[in-house]
C-alpha cells in the first residue's frame, strides 16, 4: 500500500464540475488501475472576482447515492476560505467545486 499526499486545484464555473473522482479497480488498463481510498484533509477557496460570490463543495457518495454539501457560502471579493475536514472518500466517490472565477483547493493523502 502507498500513501500519497496530493492537492488538486481548480477555478470553479457557474456550474458544480467534479474535480476529482476516487479511482476504482480496472485490472484492463495497462498497468492495471489498484482501487484507492481518499482521506480528505482540508479545502481552501479564494475569491478575487471583485463580487460576492457563492462557493460550494460537495461530495458524492457514490455507494449510497448521497450528495453532502461541505461548503455553501457567499464570499466577499478578497476573501479566503479554508475548511480543515476530515472526510473518508471510497471508490468511485466524488468532489465537486462550484462558484464563477473562485480558486478551489484540495489537499488529501491518496491510499492505494
Amino acid at each position: 500500500m502507498a500513501d500519497n499526499f496530493k492537492r488538486i486545484s481548480a477555478t470553479g464555473t457557474g456550474s458544480a464540475v467534479v474535480i476529482l473522482t476516487v479511482a476504482s479497480s480496472d485490472l484492463s488498463t495497462t498497468p492495471p488501475t489498484q482501487p484507492a481510498t481518499v482521506i480528505l484533509k482540508n479545502i481552501s477557496v479564494s475569491n478575487k472576482s471583485g463580487g460576492a460570490v457563492t462557493a460550494e463543495v460537495s461530495i458524492n457518495d457514490s455507494s449510497s447515492s448521497v450528495e453532502t454539501h461541505i461548503i455553501d457560502q457567499s464570499l466577499a471579493n478578497n476573501t479566503p476560505l479554508l475548511v480543515e475536514t476530515t472526510q473518508t472518500l471510497e471508490q468511485g466517490d466524488q468532489i465537486k467545486v462550484k462558484g464563477s472565477g473562485l480558486k478551489f483547493s484540495v489537499s488529501f493523502m491518496e491510499i492505494i
